[in-house]
């Protein structure tokens, strides 16, 4: 029954997707603000990246009648992601849409296969109950529908604790540079991998992201660095405009927005800097005694690392919540390997998904904090529990 639950949940996503985009309503994703610092670029106005009225005067040309609030719903990825992503600006918007949904659907299918592979000592029922699981989480339709980074970030931050785990430095490396992409995800579990003395990875890694970064200066401008900076203290101090509403994030700053309100923003955003920098102390703790990655300390310490990431994060909207996935897999992994098989797969085939579907919809933020949230957050205390009891007791 659970199993059936969570299939009908998962078709009833391709369903609505496919609903969304007959309607026309895909200009209204989250990929319409990368598409206009692609045509930013493409037509030699780099310079104005992260210029607003340069982005809404573009904006209004690629969407014609529509609008969205504010009249723009602005580019804000870094600019060696933006270069890189560029040449998708060659297409209709429609087009690129399309070919960057097919991009994600082809990670995800990658994704999940690594997944079934790696639950290969589980019985087949329990394989299926967490296959259809991950795929019944409803910020997965979230990422899709708005064609942001949420399924590829999920699999790079796997690639890197595959790659960590198999003492594979060249690829962990490589990971932890792709990291760099969303720093409000990657910034800790890079910090693990230095407090954890992974000098070759950290070398390998600094080397890729320099040339990253060295060609997307050579072809950007220097300046475009700076005016990313301070667009990224605008986002920061934006609460109901600029397309950021804290309100509805999966983490500390979303509900603390629930209890305070947008007239406390900067006590909201010194909350929860002051957060960061504490789960930043937390992770580098961690990992100075780096736990072997045979042991079930390991799987608890990653699901840990990465729940106290996005908790803590200072950006975590709904689109990008499908990461959340990966910690209660690290911590059924744990509770395998520790000889408690059944507690992980149970809660999170059952609970989980259709918990955070009812009470997002149904409830929203009134309990003054969001479902979702919740669930993450007593993941996140579930690991640390079985963290220390393992360490603790083997």
């Amino acid at each position: 029954m659970v199993l059936a639950l969570n299939l009908g949940l998962a078709l009833s996503y391709v369903g609505l997707w496919g609903l969304s985009l007959a309607r026309g309503d895909f200009w209204r994703a989250d990929f319409t603000a990368y598409y206009t610092g692609w045509t930013l670029i493409r037509s030699g106005r780099a310079a104005e990246l992260y210029d607003l009225a340069a982005q809404r005067e573009v904006q209004a040309q690629i969407l014609g009648p529509y609008r969205f609030k504010d009249d723009l719903l602005p580019h804000n990825t870094l600019p060696h992601v933006a270069w890189l992503l560029t040449p998708l600006g060659a297409l209709p918007l429609r087009t690129a849409y399309l070919v960057w949904i097919a991009l994600n659907l082809a990670v995800l299918g990658l994704l999940l296969r690594s997944w079934w592979q790696a639950w290969a000592d589980r019985p087949r029922r329990a394989r299926w109950l967490m296959l259809t699981a991950v795929l019944a989480f409803h910020p997965l339709l979230s990422t899709l529908m708005l064609g942001t980074f949420g399924v590829l970030m999920t699999a790079v931050l796997w690639w890197a604790y595959r790659a960590a785990r198999e003492e594979a430095p060249t690829g962990l490396g490589l990971a932890l540079a792709a990291l760099s992409a969303r720093p409000q995800t990657g910034v800790l579990p890079a910090l693990g991998m230095a407090a954890g003395r992974r000098w070759r990875a950290l070398g390998i890694g600094l080397v890729s992201l320099g040339l990253w970064l060295g060609m997307a200066t050579w072809r950007l401008g220097t300046a475009v660095w700076g005016d990313y900076w301070h667009l990224l203290r605008a986002d920061s101090a934006a609460y109901g405009h600029l397309g950021i509403y804290p309100e509805t994030m999966y983490n500390l700053r979303g509900t603390l927005t629930l209890w305070l309100g947008y007239e406390r923003a900067a006590w909201i955003g010194t909350l929860t800097w002051l957060g960061f920098g504490a789960a930043a102390f937390g992770v580098a703790w961690l990992w100075l005694r780096a736990p072997r990655p045979a042991s079930p300390v390991w799987e608890a310490q990653w699901a840990l690392t990465l729940g106290l990431t996005l908790f803590f994060s200072p950006h975590l909207n709904p689109q990008d919540g499908w990461l959340m996935v990966l910690p209660a897999l690290w911590l059924d992994e744990a509770l395998l390997r520790a000889h408690r098989p059944r507690r992980g797969w149970v809660t999170l085939a059952l609970l989980a998904p259709l918990a955070c579907l009812v009470g997002e919809f149904a409830l929203g933020g009134r309990l003054g904090v969001r479902v979702p949230t919740l669930v993450a957050l007593g993941l996140t205390v579930w690991s640390a529990w079985e963290w220390w009891r393992l360490q603790r007791f083997g």
